[in-house]
């Protein structure tokens, strides 16, 4: 229920913005009673820090689904710039929320993007799970988590590349600045 009501909340900031955002506009689009809704959120500022803490859940539930068999570091490092661009795409709302409520978006990133840029180095890594990522790992996330911001303001489709030939084309350029696939120190 509370993962409804989140969604409902994030159509409804993107389809009415904050100044018409309400309590009875995510109920409406969730479908639920607002008695459901103040059941879970006391308040709408509970809601809208949910709703921030939810759509970082959403993006780490997403790497861990595509990444969960990628052994090989070869393979991680482009199915990780994979499923950033893949989540860009799947998630529309988001740019619908960028138009409506650019503050939100821009809080929301600035509250997680040093989280994000952990978890894309991590995802990099190969899974053994104990070894910190190294600086060139940390540059590469921190690239790829800024270019997918930005693809959300410009659009994937307005590049020179095609999106999946700027995709493989990333991840075999961070291929080659050694370290990324091999945990090397740098």
């Amino acid at each position: 229920m509370r993962g409804r009501i989140l969604d409902g909340a994030l159509e409804a900031l993107a389809v009415y913005g904050s100044r018409r955002f309400s309590m009875s506009s995510v109920c409406d689009l969730a479908k639920i009673s607002r008695g459901t809704v103040y059941r879970y959120f006391s308040t709408k500022d509970d809601l809208l820090n949910a709703l921030t803490a939810h759509m970082g859940s959403d993006f780490r539930r997403h790497m861990r689904e595509r990444l969960r068999d990628e052994v090989e570091p070869e393979h991680r490092i482009h199915a990780v710039v994979a499923a950033m661009w893949d989540y860009v795409e799947q998630t529309p709302v988001l740019t619908q929320l960028l138009e409506a409520e650019p503050e939100f978006v821009k809080s929301f990133y600035e509250q997680q993007f040093p989280d994000l840029v952990r978890l894309v180095a991590t995802k990099m890594a190969p899974p053994n799970g104990k070894v910190q990522p190294t600086k060139a790992q940390l540059l590469a996330a921190e690239l790829m988590v800024r270019l997918a911001m930005s693809y959300r303001i410009v659009g994937r489709s307005a590049g020179v590349l095609a999106p999946d030939t700027f995709s493989d084309l990333f991840a075999d350029m961070l291929l080659a600045n050694g370290g990324l696939a091999t945990g090397a120190k740098s």
